[in-house]
């Protein structure tokens, strides 16, 4: 005898419809986030990237001209009056030895940190001794109203006269150190591309741009935070920037070897950049700081848009079930 006959045996509960249309959204939505943040990894970000950097023209007293780059980062919290010009100057410098030089300072490349696009940083040797500065982007020439240096980290920060919307800005890496292997991309106007061509123009179609890899992360004598890369620097590089593979800004290009070295590459990392952009007054963005980026919310609500697109068909199609079979029900109950 089945000692069990009668009982009623429990079922396993199944996910109701709205249990299974939500998990389904859910996949949805995570899915198309992965897609949107893949997507903006590697040289398509890269490619875009370009279009923050400049052309840094420095005049030197007796006339001397001296071009380099720049790329846009950040906007100041004001304007001071034009032809101002701020210095900190650290006696313990940078100071090249006959194996290691700074980028040559007559072609370099700087960059404009945050939104507002009226800041530019560029590497100071760049704009040593330069009685006027300048900004070209495309064919405008854009006058520099004040510089802001630290000759102990090889870096300055130019105010423009006025901000340039057309440039997009750059975020900062910091905090978390690039790995040795870890892959980089060097951006700039290189003197020795200008003399190929034949010409010279700030557009970002011309913006040169070379990868590598970090070789090591050190600090030279003065406790400098450096990167060493084979991300290819020839002079007209330095001040540009050198950036991971989200197109964040790791490092300004500074310097590389020479007495037949090659491979050997060097940028100062970002974040010693940071209390000079504080001092200028600028408004940088650390994107490593930032949970949710302007970009990602667009994601985000596009994602929940789609989802809720894809959640609201599911429904009805269910609902339609549900009201078809609630119809052939009562027709055999009539019956």
């Amino acid at each position: 005898m089945d000692v069990n006959k009668g009982i009623p045996r429990r079922k396993g509960r199944k996910p109701s419809g709205l249990t299974s249309l939500l998990w389904i959204t859910a996949a949805v939505l995570l899915f198309y986030i992965w897609q949107s943040g893949s997507h903006a990894t590697g040289s398509g970000t890269i490619q875009q990237q370009r279009a923050s950097v400049v052309r840094v023209l420095a005049v030197s007293s007796d006339g001397t001209l001296s071009i380099g780059s720049g790329w846009a980062a950040g906007s100041t919290a004001g304007t001071e009056s034009p032809n101002r010009r701020d210095s900190t100057n650290n006696p313990n410098g940078t100071n090249g030895t006959d194996s290691i030089n700074s980028i040559d300072s007559t072609n370099s490349t700087g960059f404009l940190p945050a939104y507002g696009t009226s800041s530019i940083v560029t590497s100071e040797h760049v704009v040593r001794g330069a009685a006027e500065v300048y900004v070209q982007y495309v064919d405008e020439i854009i006058p520099v109203v004040k510089i802001t240096s630290d000759e102990g980290i090889d870096a300055a920060v130019l105010e423009l006269e006025s901000p340039q919307p057309r440039l997009l800005p750059l975020k900062l890496r910091t905090g978390k150190h690039a790995e040795p292997a870890e892959s980089v991309w060097s951006l700039g106007f290189p003197a020795v591309s200008d003399e190929v061509l034949g010409r010279m123009r700030s557009t970002p179609e011309e913006v040169t741009v070379t990868d590598g890899i970090i070789s090591k992360s050190t600090a030279d004598a003065q406790g400098r935070g450096m990167y060493q890369t084979t991300a290819a620097m020839n002079g007209g590089s330095s001040g540009g920037p050198l950036l991971d593979e989200k197109g964040r800004v790791i490092g300004i290009n500074t310097f590389m070897a020479l007495d037949g070295s090659q491979g050997i590459f060097g940028a100062v990392r970002s974040d010693e950049l940071l209390p000079l952009l504080e001092k200028a007054g600028v408004r940088y963005e650390i994107a490593s700081r930032q949970l949710l980026s302007p970009l990602w919310i667009d994601r985000l609500l596009s994602a929940a848009g789609g989802a809720a697109l894809f959640g609201l068909w599911a429904w009805l199609r269910m609902f339609r079930r549900m009201r078809k079979a609630g119809l052939q029900l009562l027709d055999a109950h009539h019956r």
